[in-house]
This record gives structure tokens, sequence and C-alpha cells, in this order.
């Protein structure tokens, strides 16, 4: 097939822009021909200073850009802030439409593949004007994603209407997880298409256990002779990183060989160096800081457990793709039993599932896996390897995209 993808996420230095690449690269190993929009580019990642830095006013004025100010305008009033990305993204609309159709004029495509964007139009408007199926990957909903954030406004009904206008307008969608789908059946658009579940992947290649490289960044991180719970990830309020400092610190005081790894940045990550520090938890906890991607491998490859203590959320809609990338790895995941993840992690078998996320939940399970034999993060592997890897995902999707090309 042609295939134009359009992602305006592809470039961007977090992890939706692992799964869009992934998803070119390995639709171009089965043989198909695939141009995105936007072109697949280096990722520049935004340098984070490592020292102290003073936060007096002129520290937050500086701190003041569009992306702040609208946030604060959304906790004053959603609908305004709404009305703003909305006028945002009739500008994206515009710009990408002249774009996409000066791609389209030049080349042929039988199907477009695009990864949703709220109030983002032109995709569908290049489909409609040049007679090309469109298949509408669906990631995340505004609406859904609202009722994550402590003290967070509600969706407006702006935002609901962009939605159904552009579930509306696709030929055939999927979702990345059953709660996204359900909401997306929620808006009862008219046609009966059905709509499916490609949940995200993982590079068996990169994710792979390697034991001269888990020796090596033991030794590194002076964790040679520690039990490592480990963590990958943006430090989001949703992650319940609160309460892996809980497990920890309960886990230190019955054997002072558990350690907890943290890596990865979010604006969480200073409260939470505050909270290590009251809890007089340094000698049991370190922080990396933000790693490259393509070296995630080498520090999971250092953990034994790999936490996910997610709170238990009404909309949890994610498909969380470090789960994939520590299975592939062989780690044993200690998780919350909480949306796609029961689909994925069978308890006791390839990880461990928490049915209420507290610290105590969370140790028991670990202590208990300590005194197992371990076939867990080997099932967890296969898994992986069989029915999870980029290529798997890719050919699902390829396959919705025949049925309308």
């Amino acid at each position: 097939m042609n295939i134009l993808y359009i992602a305006d996420r592809i470039n961007s230095p977090d992890g939706s822009s692992v799964h869009c690449r992934a998803f070119v690269k390995s639709a171009e190993l089965l043989g198909n021909q695939i141009r995105s929009y936007p072109a697949v580019s280096p990722i520049i990642k935004k340098q984070l200073k490592s020292h102290p830095v003073k936060k007096d006013w002129i520290y937050y004025l500086k701190k003041i850009n569009w992306k702040t100010l609208k946030r604060y305008l959304h906790r004053l009033n959603p609908m305004i802030s709404e009305i703003v990305n909305f006028i945002e993204g009739g500008e994206n609309t515009v710009k990408d439409y002249f774009k996409l159709k000066c791609i389209v004029d030049n080349f042929s495509f039988d199907v477009i593949i695009f990864r949703y964007r709220l109030f983002n139009f032109a995709p569908f408007k290049i489909a409609r004007k040049y007679q090309i199926p469109l298949v509408c990957e669906i990631n995340a909903l505004k609406s859904m994603e609202s009722g994550l954030i402590k003290g967070g406004a509600s969706a407006t009904i702006l935002t609901r209407w962009g939605e159904r206008k552009a579930i509306s307008k696709a030929d055939v969608i999927f979702t990345v997880s059953k709660a996204i789908k359900e909401r997306v059946e929620h808006y009862q658009i008219t046609n009966n298409r059905s709509v499916r579940v490609v949940p995200n992947g993982v590079d068996t290649d990169l994710f792979k256990p390697d034991e001269k490289r888990r020796g090596k960044i033991r030794s590194q991180l002076g964790l040679s002779e520690r039990r490592v719970l480990g963590y990958v990830g943006s430090y989001k309020t949703w992650h319940g990183l609160d309460t892996a400092l809980d497990v920890i610190e309960q886990l230190a005081e019955k054997d002072s060989k558990f350690h907890l790894l943290l890596i990865g940045h979010g604006h969480q990550y200073d409260n939470i160096s505050r909270k290590i520090r009251a809890k007089q938890l340094e000698p049991y906890v370190s922080q990396t800081g933000q790693i490259a991607h393509e070296k995630i491998p080498e520090y999971i490859s250092a953990f034994d457990y790999a936490l996910m203590t997610y709170p238990k959320l009404d909309d949890f809609y994610f498909s969380p793709l470090k789960m994939f990338e520590y299975m592939a790895m062989g780690i044993q995941v200690v998780s919350t039993d909480v949306g796609q993840i029961s689909e994925i992690i069978t308890h006791g078998q390839n990880g461990w599932l928490v049915d209420l996320p507290s610290a105590n939940q969370f140790c028991k399970i670990i202590l208990t896996a300590e005194e197992q034999a371990h076939s867990v993060g080997e099932n967890a592997r296969k898994l992986m390897t069989e029915q999870y890897s980029w290529r798997i995902n890719a050919e699902k999707i390829l396959e919705l995209a025949d049925t309308v090309k």
C-alpha cells in the first residue's frame, strides 16, 4: 500500500513519538510505501538544568508562556481555554491542509492514517477532497484526560463536539484501549462501523534481556548487591510515585537490600525529590533524571521489579508503553490492577497485580514474589515477542487499512 501517515507528535521528545516512528519503520519493513507528515527528523530534547535555580518572582515571570497561560485559563474558565484551543486548531487545519494538499498533489496514496488531534480537521478535508479512505488512530481523548488531572475541570461542550466531529468523519477507527473504544462508541455515531482495539507494542530487538549489560549498569549505579525496584516515566500525578516511595520505605525497614531506581523527569520531579529527603530515603532511592530512549533498555536491565503504582482511576484509558518494554526485557512487573494492564498481565504467570494500590499491598506482592520461582519474567518476554511487537502492531493496523483502500 501507499500510505500517508499524519502524526503531529512523530518528532516529539516523549513516548508518543516512539509509537509513531515504530509504525513507520514497521510498515516499511512489511513492504509498504509510507510517507509521514511531518517527515521523520532527529528528536531534539530540551536540556534540563541539574543545578539549583533561585525561584524568585523573576523565575516565575520567565516561566510564563502560552502553554502555562492556557493551563491557568482552563482552571479559571474551561470554555475560554477550549475556545483558544479551537482557534489554534483552526490555524493548524488551514496550515496543514495546504501542506498536505501539496503532498497529495505530487504523490498517490491508497489510504490516510491519521493519529487523531483535537480540532485539526485538515486530514479529513484532504481525504474527502481526494476521495482517499481515512483510518483514524485514537490514543487519547481530551474528554477523558480532563478527569485525570487533580482539580481539573471537566471537558467542555466544544471539546465533545470536536471529538464527535472527527469520529463521525473517519472511515475506520482504532484505539489503543477498550476504555477509549467505549468512549468513542458512546458518541453513538449513526453509521454501524465497528471500532477496533490495537494496543501499543514494543521493539523486542531493542528491549531484550542481556545479563552482561545488566551487570555493567548495576555496577555503575552501585546496585550490584541490591534488589532493585524500578520506574521509568514522566513523573505525572497519576503515576502514583508517592506510593512508590511508601513502598520502598516499608521494604527498607524489613531489609536494606531493596532499592528504588527512578528514571525520567517531569513536573513532579522536584516534589518527589523533596519527599525523598524528608523521609530520609536517600540511601534507598536513586533518581537518574531524563535518559535518551535508546539507552532506556540499559537502565531497565538493572531492575528486578518494575513498579506501576497507578491509583485506581475510573477513566484509565492508557496502553502503557513502559509496561510492554519492561515485559520485553523479562522484568517482573508489579502493577495496580486497572484498565488494560490486567488484559495483558496474568497474575503470577507473567507479572503481578495489586487490587488496591496501597504500599502494604505492593510490599506483600513483592515479598511473595521473592519467595517463588521466577519464570514470570521469561513468560512476560515470550508474550511480548509472540503478540505485542511493533511489527505485529503494524500488521493489525495495515489489515484495517486494507479493508477500506
